[in-house]
């Protein structure tokens, strides 16, 4: 049994530098496959210089830009419906009238930031400007459809369902 033992020793013992050499080629080919691995993944995910991820790259950019165009167009029709110039807009958000004029025409994304500030100072909701149906609607006015639709619904309700209903939204009411 000891002669197995110093058997499996020897090679190593004697190797000597040719040890280090053969860890130090394993560590190279390891790193390489790496990176290998990672260019391909890259080409797979559209980043790369595959033919399929340039056709991905363009239609994630082109599906960008639309959602910019309808963001601005909404925007432009919201400052418009309250007869506010582009310098005043420029104004309320703290930017320049060109980068509002880029944000209307869809060559510049909003951030989040100047939806928020356009939504706090027109008054409406921040899905008015990415869907557009109440851009022009206050939040007050939403609220009122709202306080309607609950009314109609309210009404189809059958009246042994009534009282438990009127129940439930005074314990929504109390929630906050």
């Amino acid at each position: 049994m000891q002669k197995n033992i110093q058997q499996q020793d020897e090679p190593i013992a004697s190797g000597g530098n040719n040890g280090q050499e053969n860890i130090q080629e394993v560590l190279k080919n390891e790193l390489s496959g790496i990176v290998k691995k990672r260019k391909m993944e890259k080409e797979m995910m559209g980043k790369g210089k595959g033919k399929g991820g340039r056709i991905v790259d363009a239609v994630e950019k082109e599906r960008k830009n639309q959602y910019k165009i309808i963001v601005g167009n909404n925007i432009r029709r919201a400052r418009l419906a309250r007869r506010i110039s582009i310098d005043e807009m420029a104004d309320i958000l703290g930017l320049t009238s060109g980068f509002v004029g880029l944000i209307e025409r869809g060559e510049r994304g909003a951030s989040t930031y100047i939806i928020l500030k356009l939504a706090i100072a027109f008054n409406v909701t921040t899905d008015s400007f990415f869907y557009g149906t109440d851009a022009l609607t206050p939040v007050s006015d939403y609220k009122s459809a709202l306080v309607e639709k609950a009314a109609t619904i309210a009404r189809e309700i059958p009246e042994n369902r009534l009282e438990y209903t009127i129940d439930l939204l005074k314990g929504l009411r109390d929630l906050g």
